[in-house]
């Protein structure tokens, strides 16, 4: 039984005028260019439209240094980042179930990899 196994995003570097992408484990990198961009401060979403495609089915998530844009669109690309909200309000708005749950999460995710690292030795 073969089990799978998570793909990290591909990497952003967004510039004035192009956008530069570039897949884990390969060399070459990907170049659009910006067609535009808007920030709605309502929202707080800020948003940049690409002149192709440059996302796979699966890469809906794209890391910019360690901030994350989602990616969509059928003819080109869409990248949309949400507004940034510091980790403790985000807490705050928890609820104890929800803490809860990401705390079980972690302690899964530190079994699953502490297992890897055995079954590879």
């Amino acid at each position: 039984m073969s089990e799978k196994t998570a793909i990290d995003p591909p990497s952003l570097s967004i510039g004035d005028e192009f956008v530069v992408m570039t897949r884990n484990g390969q060399t070459r990198k990907i170049v659009a260019r910006i067609l535009g961009r808007e920030h709605n401060p309502a929202t707080g979403i800020d948003m940049v439209w690409l002149d192709r495609r440059i996302h796979r089915r699966h890469e809906s998530t794209m890391l910019e240094g360690a901030v994350k844009w989602s990616a969509g669109g059928a003819i080109s690309t869409v990248l949309a980042k949400e507004a940034t909200v510091p980790e403790q309000d985000k807490r705050e708005d928890m609820t104890a179930r929800h803490i809860e749950a990401l705390e079980a999460r972690a302690r899964i995710a530190a079994r699953m990899a502490e297992r890897r690292g055995k079954q590879a030795s």
